[in-house]
């Protein structure tokens, strides 16, 4: 029993250290979850800051998400809206990109896109991007089937300077439906310290070394079959 705590401790120590490297990191983007409206944001084209309550079959909503959120192509608009907001990076330093996007559509069956993109402010240099698409069938109107995707990606900064862009897509559709954007966040990946890493590899390494010993101990105190004769 001492062994296998033992053997759990070093684990969890490890899973730890890992664990740590993003937890505490802070979120560069400011008014993540528009509960300020569109304040720290810029946008251009058909879209708007809302709350959840207006879209009624969502709600109630998880206090994750707070009470607003910002939908493009809202009032059967033309799908052009480019929402934006710029935060200071170091260059050559490693950043982690999350939001949630849904398709809210209250009957037929509709498309809702938008691209994410992170540029270099000073010369508009795309440092990467990934396109979010939520198709459906018919009515999909809830919080839980519209808000139920991540989409996560990652960019390594060449400025002092980043800009995060969400560009809705032409072939989002318009009639009765619209994309809903929510939980932005841009984080630092943190590299563990060396010394860090050192006692994560040392403690993974110790727990499959207890693990082997044990097996080889119990191989060894196992009763040897006896051959009938």
């Amino acid at each position: 029993m001492k062994r296998n705590f033992i053997t759990v401790s070093l684990a969890l120590t490890a899973l730890t250290i890992v664990s740590s490297t993003t937890v505490n990191a802070q979120n560069l983007t400011i008014n993540p979850g528009f509960e300020s409206g569109i304040n720290s944001w810029t946008l251009s084209g058909s879209g708007r800051s809302d709350t959840y309550a207006f879209y009624r079959d969502m709600t109630p909503t998880p206090p994750a998400f707070g009470s607003q959120l910002f939908a493009f192509n809202t009032g059967d608009g033309t799908p052009n809206a480019v929402l934006s907001q710029s935060f200071a990076t170091t260059p050559g330093a490693a950043y982690s990109v999350s939001f949630v996007f849904g398709n809210y559509s209250t009957s037929q069956p509709s498309t809702q896109s938008i691209t994410a993109d992170v540029l270099n402010t000073a010369d508009g240099a795309v440092l990467n991007s990934v396109i979010a698409t939520d198709s459906v069938p018919g009515r999909q109107s809830t919080f839980d089937a519209v808000m139920d995707t991540t989409n996560i990606f990652s960019f390594t900064a060449t400025g002092v300077n980043s800009t995060l862009r969400f560009a809705d897509s032409p072939i989002s559709s318009t009639e009765s439906t619209d994309g809903i954007l929510d939980n932005v966040s841009v984080v630092a990946v943190v590299v563990p310290e060396a010394g860090s890493l050192v006692l994560v590899l040392s403690a993974l390494a110790l727990v499959g070394a207890i693990a082997t010993v044990r097996l080889r101990c119990e191989n060894h105190l196992r009763p040897t079959p006896r051959i009938p004769r």
